[in-house]
């Protein structure tokens, strides 16, 4: 069975690789893959971290507070741009995503899966604080029913703390 990227992955990673000049790193990892995919925009992977109620603009900021250097890399050094282990290793993941479901043809919604998988990121950070499972994703990414994460109800104040002490 032959392998063969999807195009819209392709286009993810080379919006990664600009993503990754322009937070300043030589080295292309996951948080890039997921800037790549967030600058490609109108995916699977966005359209899944949608459906979970994920602010694209939110997760972009918390990435780019994360790996953001002062200085991006020059253009000039471009080709110096190489992937990093984390990089490599959701990509590796996403062909077993996609031949876990019976295709050849890693796509967007492979590689959300796969980052979420991948050793400790930024996007993973992210996800863990509103509390968003890989399994969550595998659904969103089928296209389930998503449970909406149970809101918080609001903090009592004083005089609702006093009424029930009276009771």
């Amino acid at each position: 069975m032959e392998i063969t990227v999807s195009p819209e992955l392709e286009a993810i990673i080379s919006k990664a690789r600009d993503e990754a000049m322009r937070t300043g790193h030589y080295g292309l990892g996951v948080d890039h893959l997921v800037l790549g995919a967030l600058r490609h925009s109108d995916n699977r992977f966005c359209k899944a971290l949608g459906a979970l109620g994920i602010s694209m603009a939110e997760l972009k900021e918390h990435i780019d507070a994360q790996v953001f250097r002062p200085s991006p890399v020059p253009f000039n050094d471009g080709g110096r741009i190489g992937l990093a282990h984390s990089a490599l290793s959701a990509l590796n993941l996403s062909i077993y995503e996609s031949l876990k479901e019976g295709s050849s043809q890693p796509g967007p919604e492979h590689l959300l899966i796969a980052a979420s998988r991948c050793g400790k990121c930024a996007f993973q950070d992210f996800l863990s604080s509103r509390g968003i499972t890989t399994a969550m994703l595998e659904d969103a990414v089928a296209g389930k029913n998503v449970p909406q994460k149970a809101r918080k109800a609001p903090l009592p104040d004083a005089d609702d703390i006093a009424r029930a002490l009276e009771a």
